[in-house]
């Protein structure tokens, strides 16, 4: 029972013992197993403690541990015809598809004006920045966006201080 056990591959397999009666026998469980599916003619295999063996691996070998296993134990099975599972799949990709036509939707939902981060509230560009849109006067925009040779000239030194607050370049100068 426990060769068949073993060349089933079913749950409930146990070790296969040796000839208790052979003395100093050596190597692993050996049997010669001959068999006949349905009218065929009688073919003989040699087992060597393989586990799962084909055709055996078709049957079902039942003793007292298979039946507490299968009668006793909570044993869960969970069968899903072919044409199910593809259903199941296409779902997935349905669903797949739909993140990313949300993900796309998201992106192109227009957001908060990029250009009103570095401007504080108070000044006179903010409001214009604010109501940005197709009905905006350019030629107001370019005035306020012009820039004077003077501060032109004193954006080097600007710089340069800035550069200066940063920690890096405190360090740098203690390096130097």
């Amino acid at each position: 029972m426990r060769i068949l056990k073993k060349l089933a591959a079913v749950r409930s397999e146990e070790d296969v013992l040796p000839n208790v009666r052979a003395a100093g026998a050596v190597g692993g469980p050996q049997a010669k197993v001959t068999y006949a599916l349905g009218d065929r003619t009688e073919e003989r295999v040699e087992w060597n403690g393989e586990k799962g063996l084909a055709p055996f691996t078709r049957m079902s070998v039942f003793d007292s541990r298979a039946v507490n296993l299968h009668v006793d134990e909570a044993l869960t099975y969970v069968y899903t015809p072919r044409d199910l599972a593809l259903f199941s799949a296409t779902h997935q990709a349905v669903d797949a598809v739909r993140e990313r036509l949300e993900v796309a939707r998201r992106d192109a939902e227009p957001g908060a004006n990029p250009f009103l981060q570095g401007i504080p509230r108070g000044t006179s560009v903010y409001p214009k920045l604010d109501t940005l849109g197709p009905q905006t006067e350019f030629g107001e925009l370019r005035g306020l966006a012009a820039v004077s040779a003077e501060e032109l000239e004193s954006l080097e030194a600007l710089r340069t201080r800035v550069d200066a607050l940063q920690p890096q370049a405190a360090e740098a100068r203690l390096q130097i």
